[in-house]
């Protein structure tokens, strides 16, 4: 083989490998997410009711059932929700996911100590069992 076509062999490979290498960096990630803070947690034996501030100032809410934090193998072992409970300033806010743009998982980053003011209480006589009835978030930012 003369060299010319050996350097032209030589350059053809490596503009392909260069080329499949851009396309495989370029790649979206098929995961988007979204953090929100947290104005107002209730706890409920059900689950999580959550109060938000959204980008027009008006609260959204959303429910989260406690189901979502457990370990399910007819699920296939995947959680909806994921709790992180710490001390930290930023907390309380929440983190929700989304993959292929469908609704994926929401983590909850929540103040560890109870008497928190970002801890409410629902009152014994509101019942709102019916509302953690829910397999997917569908938020308005």
């Amino acid at each position: 083989m003369k060299p010319i076509m050996k350097r032209l062999l030589i350059l053809s490979v490596l503009l392909f490998v260069a080329g499949q290498s851009i396309q495989l960096f370029s790649d979206e990630s098929e995961f988007f997410f979204k953090s929100v803070p947290i104005m107002k947690i209730y706890p409920h034996k059900l689950g999580y009711r959550i109060l938000y501030a959204r980008t027009n100032m008006d609260v959204g809410e959303f429910y989260v059932p406690l189901k979502w934090f457990q370990y399910d193998p007819a699920e296939g072992g995947v959680h909806k929700g994921e709790l992180v409970m710490g001390m930290d300033s930023s907390y309380p806010y929440f983190s929700i996911f989304w993959k292929n743009g469908e609704f994926d998982h929401i983590r909850l980053y929540l103040q560890k100590d109870r008497r928190d003011p970002s801890w409410g209480d629902i009152p014994k006589n509101v019942d709102i069992d019916d509302k953690f009835e829910v397999e997917t978030l569908e938020l308005e930012f």
